[in-house]
């Protein structure tokens, strides 16, 4: 496949477009951007010696242009190098942000093709482009905080890509703090007071019919809101691991008090 057909993301050649969109969704899939670069026999010793001496050994010892001698061929390749990079960095964000960025990519497609009329997203995305995306969720009806959401998946792509990121533009910050002054995102929740933590506890008598789940909860609701916790300090998934989980041992009691090690502070509740 020709540099001009990977680096443009199109070409004449209806296979080769089908083969050139697919190695775009992929990478899109994984936040990957690719480029096809010449490098110079003289200037890719390594590599060139692979390719043109497939199966013999190029790993030996010259003083003169200083390589390294090795008696063994690698372990791995380039390939499965960058199988193990891509979960390096999809491991760098939690399931659910990434589980997001994608779903911002997809929308981002979609609006590409659909609005802009282009085969492919190609990067780094133009201003002017960004911006009208951001209208384009605006009038979707998506919230504020959603939309600056998505616009700083792009931007993520952009930097792993060492790319300008035009999430940075004034034109992009005046848009998203436009809508967030137009369609605000309200906070409809209420803060568990008292009254409401009665009622959460009075609840469990109807909605929970094992008498042990029902204590049970109702401790946890009581103990998270004297203690001021948080979910993640009182609740963790099987599979996962959390440093801010409260440990039995951080609680201790007296006659007259419970108290709770948190860090370098100590809180004390009286019983």
């Amino acid at each position: 496949m020709k540099a001009s057909y990977i680096n443009k993301q199109t070409s004449k050649h209806k296979g080769l477009l089908a083969l050139v969109r697919q190695l775009v969704l992929i990478c899109l899939s994984q936040n990957i951007y690719f480029r096809d670069r010449h490098v110079p026999g003289r200037h890719n010793v390594l590599a060139d010696s692979l390719s043109r001496l497939a199966g013999r050994e190029v790993f030996v010892s010259h003083e003169r242009n200083g390589f390294v001698a090795h008696n063994n061929p690698p372990s791995f390749t380039t390939s499965q190098l960058g199988n193990t990079l891509g979960r390096l960095l999809a491991g760098s964000l939690s399931t659910s942000s990434l589980k997001t960025y994608q779903q911002a990519w997809r929308i981002f497609q979609h609006f590409d093709i659909n609005v802009l009329s282009r085969t492919t997203s190609q990067l780094p995305t133009p201003t002017d482009a960004l911006a009208l995306f951001v209208a384009y969720l605006a009038e979707n009806n998506y919230s504020a905080a959603t939309t600056l959401t998505y616009v700083s998946a792009l931007g993520y792509v952009h930097r792993l890509a060492s790319l300008p990121d035009p999430t940075k533009s004034e034109l992009i910050k005046c848009a998203l703090k436009g809508y967030a002054k137009i369609n605000p995102t309200l906070d409809n929740r209420l803060p568990i007071t008292l009254p409401i933590l009665e009622q959460l506890i009075h609840a469990c008598e109807q909605t929970l019919s094992s008498c042990f789940q029902r204590q049970f909860i109702r401790a946890m609701f009581a103990l998270a809101f004297f203690a001021a916790l948080r979910v993640g300090e009182m609740t963790i998934a099987a599979s996962k691991l959390s440093t801010n989980l409260l440990l039995l041992k951080q609680v201790f009691f007296s006659e007259r008090y419970c108290g709770l090690y948190r860090g370098h502070q100590t809180v004390y509740a009286k019983l």
